[in-house]
């Protein structure tokens, strides 16, 4: 079906995106303004956290969507009327995902007119401005078949905000979606890609599932969302026994391991039956091959895992006994041994790639070599770099704790810091040297009287959590470890507090109460 869309709509955006040779995944939608007074999710992260991690609850939006839906599809005098009043429905909720599937429901056993309703769900999907009446409409085709409309479902899949809602319509359009689907998974990284892998996962086809495993599973979010899926309909197992085990092969395992090891809101290494089995083979592999710091940060997180003497869900079935874990700790501790990562992981230290200085970072923590000096050369040069503040305060002694503090007091601008209590929450660039702070402020609950400036300054920063983390740390102090004028920055800060629980926690804190 031919269709000229509203070069004004977020379909004619993402059409000229696609024509100058933008990457679409992540780009920034036309109507940003709309949503800029809300809490900022990546494009997709709010639907990928919801459809994850929230229980679908049914309400009233359904119903509400449904009788727009109807009205419009009926067609009349007022149909613009009730266009306009759909429209704003679906751009004001904010939880539509919650009502697709109910809504679809009521659709299919109804008796509204499915050309009309086609006419309305592809007015909604490329003429709107908003990201919202496009979430529903690509939704409602999913209601026709996928042929009607493919290339506006595959052009809006490319963003991440819409790879859900386009991966669903083209599923339920046609009997055998993997080719949409895998072609849409192939360009992009976040959470449309953990839904498009998640689908893909059931498929026969080994062509897709050894993509999957090789490098399907890598995601921007987190790769142990996928982990699990990759390593056992994958095949991961028989894959590594074949006669030749190539380099792809070979850094997919270590990274799957490393997340399948790491846990989190995914099945992990308890689920999954073959882990010691190929725990056992990647090790085999790594006497020869071992030659990048990727490997070796794989290698750690298995010497991490078997050395430890009681994983909180226990060890998992399956070949994890007492001698198959002291074997491969005794393997893991050779292979760390090895005398040429310490140079190789220095050099990576100095790396202006960031990807590259963490894994060196990460290198250097398995080796026991401190970053410290080097963590503060860099931070001296480029100061609001949270992550590296976090890495230099977990490694001082109280030698050291004195010159991470002295570099922090001389580089991050504290006064403009605190320039006084609000409600900000802390995210984005805009808000680095406040996270910078708060890495710093979180740890100094160790070192009772020391880093007061820094302590002084997040008690008046306009973000919450700074304030929250001075204070928990004022907290943890003996009270004669306090400056002098602790107690009255305090009382200062009480009185201006325009939070609530922040407020009862500071006064805790001067009272010697529970904060909680």
């Amino acid at each position: 079906m031919s269709h000229d869309p509203d070069p004004r709509s977020i379909y004619g955006f993402l059409q000229v995106q696609l024509a100058e040779g933008s990457e679409l995944d992540d780009v920034v939608l036309p109507d940003e303004e709309h949503v800029a007074g809300q809490l900022k999710f990546a494009s997709g992260a709010w639907d990928g956290v919801v459809s994850h991690h929230v229980a679908i609850r049914e309400t009233d939006v359904a119903g509400s969507l449904f009788a727009a839906v109807k009205a419009v599809a009926a067609g009349g005098w007022l149909a613009r009327r009730q266009f306009a009043r759909l429209y704003e429905r679906a751009k004001s909720t904010d939880d539509l995902l919650s009502a697709i599937d109910s809504l679809l429901g009521r659709i299919r056993e109804s008796s509204i007119d499915g050309g009309r309703l086609h006419k309305v769900a592809m007015h909604l999907a490329t003429d709107s401005a908003h990201r919202g009446p496009v979430k529903l409409g690509i939704a409602l085709l999913g209601l026709f078949p996928a042929d009607l409309h493919r290339e506006v479902l595959l052009t809006l899949g490319r963003h991440e905000e819409f790879t859900l809602y386009a991966a669903v319509a083209l599923d339920n359009g046609q009997d055998h979606a993997d080719d949409d689907l895998w072609h849409l998974a192939k360009q992009v990284r976040g959470w449309g890609r953990i839904h498009l892998v998640e689908r893909l996962a059931g498929t026969e086809r080994r062509e897709i599932l050894d993509w999957v495993l090789r490098e399907g599973f890598r995601n921007t979010v987190m790769d142990e969302y996928l982990a699990y899926l990759a390593a056992s309909r994958g095949d991961l197992l028989a894959a590594l026994s074949a006669d030749e085990v190539d380099d792809q092969l070979l850094r997919a395992t270590g990274d799957l391991l490393m997340a399948l090891f790491a846990g989190g809101p995914a099945q992990d290494i308890h689920d999954y039956t073959d882990g010691a089995a190929v725990t056992r083979i990647y090790l085999t592999l790594m006497r020869d091959r071992a030659s990048d710091l990727q490997h070796l940060l794989a290698v750690g997180a298995i010497r991490d895992f078997v050395s430890d003497s009681a994983p909180s869900q226990g060890w998992p079935d399956g070949g994890w006994d007492e001698a198959a874990r002291l074997q491969f700790a005794a393997e893991c501790q050779q292979l760390i041994g090895r005398a040429g990562w310490p140079p190789m992981a220095l050099e990576a230290l100095e790396s202006a790639d960031p990807v590259m200085f963490w894994r060196a970072e990460r290198a250097c923590n398995i080796l026991g070599i401190s970053t410290l000096h080097t963590l503060l050369q860099q931070l001296r040069v480029e100061p609001l770099e949270s992550g590296k503040w976090f890495s230099a305060i977990r490694q001082v002694d109280r030698d050291s704790i004195g010159e991470v503090i002295d570099l922090a007091v001389e580089v991050l601008p504290l006064e403009e810091i605190a320039s006084g209590p609000g409600g900000e929450l802390g995210l984005g660039r805009q808000w680095a040297a406040h996270q910078c702070l708060d890495f710093l402020v979180q740890d100094l609950d160790k070192w009772p009287g020391v880093g007061w400036p820094l302590i002084a300054a997040s008690i008046a920063s306009p973000v919450i959590r700074n304030r929250n983390m001075s204070v928990r740390t004022l907290a943890a102090w003996p009270r004669s470890a306090w400056p002098s004028d602790a107690e009255s920055r305090l009382r200062q800060a009480i009185s201006a507090e325009p939070e609530q629980d922040v407020k009862q926690r500071m006064s805790a804190a001067l009272e010697g109460r529970p904060l909680d």
